[in-house]
């Protein structure tokens, strides 16, 4: 009852998105959750199947850490033209059974903004290594080259940029039993958002 109880003073917390409501939160997990209930149809897909690794990146790092709303779009093939879709679990599907995974047209749309956030160099390792995991065994050499490269802080635009590079290059190198590490998981996309600090989730929110 005790957890009951709680889990409706939160949804009544969250269900407004406002600046009072946003910082009543108080953890990681109340974030995210609060990040899950607006944008429920991105998290429906995470949540009902995994979701390939482009749509994901490019939803988070164009859409929701711009605060853009939903819902957002992404274009399929029919018929030999590109056709703008409404982003949901179909349209997802539909590209993913119909596109290589490293197709430039795998990806949601989104208006391009200038965005100042930034991240330090523990959290962009933590971040390939959360989400490309079979990246760092196949190609360690790269990740040594970057981390001898890297700056105290790097831009959310660097991350989302590189994290693309390591996706596509590890699906061009991979065989088709290996299919399932292009789809990211509920388990690794909830990982991978805990290497933000509560004040960047917060801020995500608050954009």
């Amino acid at each position: 009852m005790k957890s009951i109880n709680k889990l409706t003073l939160l949804q009544d917390r969250t269900k407004r998105f406002n600046k009072v409501n946003i910082l009543k939160l108080k953890s990681h997990n109340e974030l995210i959750f609060a990040l899950s209930k607006k944008y429920p149809i991105f998290f429906d897909i995470i949540k009902r199947k995994s979701i390939p690794y482009k749509q994901f990146l490019s939803a988070f790092f164009k859409c929701i850490i711009n605060s853009v709303n939903e819902p957002f779009s992404i274009e399929i093939n029919l018929q030999n033209k590109r056709v703008e879709k409404v982003f949901d679990i179909d349209s997802s599907n539909y590209n993913y059974l119909t596109l290589v995974p490293w197709s430039r047209y795998n990806i949601i749309k989104c208006p391009n903004k200038d965005n100042s956030f930034r991240i330090n160099k523990e959290q962009f390792i933590k971040a390939l290594v959360v989400l490309f995991p079979k990246f760092i065994e196949k190609f360690p050499n790269l990740l040594l080259n970057l981390n001898d490269r890297l700056g105290p802080t790097i831009s959310i635009n660097h991350l989302y940029k590189y994290l693309v590079y390591c996706g596509d290059k590890l699906a061009k190198n991979s065989n088709y039993k290996e299919k399932y590490i292009f789809k990211f998981s509920k388990n690794r996309i909830y990982n991978f958002l805990r290497i933000f600090t509560y004040e960047q989730l917060k801020q995500i929110l608050l954009n």
